[in-house]
């Protein structure tokens, strides 16, 4: 299925058994939004600007819950901030640490053009788009060129994936996210949990 027929499987899902959390989707966001967050980030590929056209993000609503795991689904005006601040937090992370990294920030990037390998540590890369956030834990999608363009994954705040995959599309990622909803299927440590409209995710190792 295409990603937006994906999507509105999802959101229908949501509105099915946790109705409080999908209150909190944002309607999707401007073609001249999107482009500013792309002109301030990375190129992107049609993916990611297909999915932000069918949402934008998650309002900041306490108790409302998380669509995703890894944290609120972030919007369009949130993404540019988010993403020049973690290249910032691995630039100096690097710098400190230099008999740890083989090089300066600059050179692995440099070194790791191609979607879906990562840096040492599980460092974030600037080919990274944040989707999703908690703090610094971050659901991305890989704007890098290759086979794995357009791929989704997810990077916890101590750099550890938490068992979650590697998806190789945004589609493929909100069909699973689905299945976790509806048929409890869990995503790496991730279960998701119900109460009171309500979905949150629950780790469970």
């Amino acid at each position: 299925m295409s990603l937006t027929q994906e999507w509105n499987l999802l959101v229908t899902a949501l509105r099915d058994v946790a109705p409080v959390t999908a209150r909190t989707l944002r309607p999707c966001a401007s073609t001249s939004a999107v482009k500013r967050a792309e002109a301030a980030t990375v190129p992107w590929p049609d993916g990611l600007r297909e999915f932000f056209g069918l949402h934008d993000g998650q309002n900041e609503v306490g108790g409302a819950g998380l669509v995703v795991p890894a944290g609120r689904l972030l919007q369009v005006a949130e993404i540019p901030q988010r993403h020049s601040d973690m290249v910032e937090v691995m630039a100096d992370i690097v710098a400190t640490e230099p008999d740890i990294y083989d090089g300066t920030y600059a050179e692995i990037v440099d070194n790791l053009v191609e979607a879906g390998v990562e840096a040492e540590d599980h460092l974030f890369l600037p080919g990274y788009v944040p989707i999703a956030a908690w703090d610094s834990n971050l659901m991305y999608c890989d704007t890098r060129s290759g086979e794995m363009r357009g791929s989704v994954s997810y990077r916890s705040d101590d750099g550890g994936h938490l068992g979650v995959p590697t998806w190789p599309s945004l589609e493929a990622f909100v069909c699973d996210v689905r299945s976790a909803v509806t048929d409890q299927i869990s995503i790496g440590w991730y279960t998701a949990a119900v109460d009171n409209g309500v979905l949150d995710w629950d780790i469970v190792e």
